[in-house]
């Protein structure tokens, strides 16, 4: 059993260093918005994981991190529909021009086509990118300025007391 415990300390000591100076290298960086993701803004950072932010940021924070990302995901079949669409669109009044010699058959259905992908594909899609984008900016905004604001950086306290047993301290950090 000493020899056990004897091969496990070492073991739990450079774990246990290696977990502290990647804290301390996650506390000294900031956030940035990388294709609609949060990343670090350091040379060798990847992409946050959900699980990871879920542990960095606020509960508000986290919440709008999810709302925007939601967004984002919605914004993908919207705006492929407008493309797919707009593609129709043209493709008719391609036959019209070229096959019927500009005989008007086709471009009623291809102006439909076309309003059909600007109000219900390319629109809404561009605004929950951009929504999603500001949020997302915003996110990363609030983090950084809360890590540079004075109630962060000292936000350790310890108090002095009495309690039932005599005096007491607590330490707030």
């Amino acid at each position: 059993m000493k020899k056990l415990f004897i091969l496990i300390l070492p073991i739990a000591l450079i774990m246990g260093v290696a977990n502290a100076q990647t804290d301390s290298s996650v506390q000294n960086a900031n956030l940035k918005r990388e294709n609609f993701r949060l990343a670090f803004d350091a040379p060798n950072s990847s992409v946050l994981e959900k699980e990871d932010l879920k542990i960095l940021l606020s509960d508000k924070q986290f919440s709008t991190y999810n709302h925007a990302r939601r967004c984002y995901i919605a914004s993908i079949p919207l705006l492929a529909g407008g493309a797919c669409l707009t593609t129709a669109s043209a493709v008719l009044l391609g036959i019209d021009i070229f096959c019927y010699g500009g005989a008007d058959i086709y471009i009623i259905p291809a102006c439909a086509l076309l309003g059909y992908a600007t109000l219900f594909g390319i629109v809404p899609g561009v605004i929950l990118i951009t929504h999603s984008a500001k949020k997302l900016n915003g996110i990363a905004l609030d983090y950084n300025n809360q890590r540079y604001s004075s109630y962060y950086q000292r936000n350790v306290q310890l108090n002095f007391g009495f309690t039932q047993n005599g005096i007491g301290f607590k330490l707030n950090f």
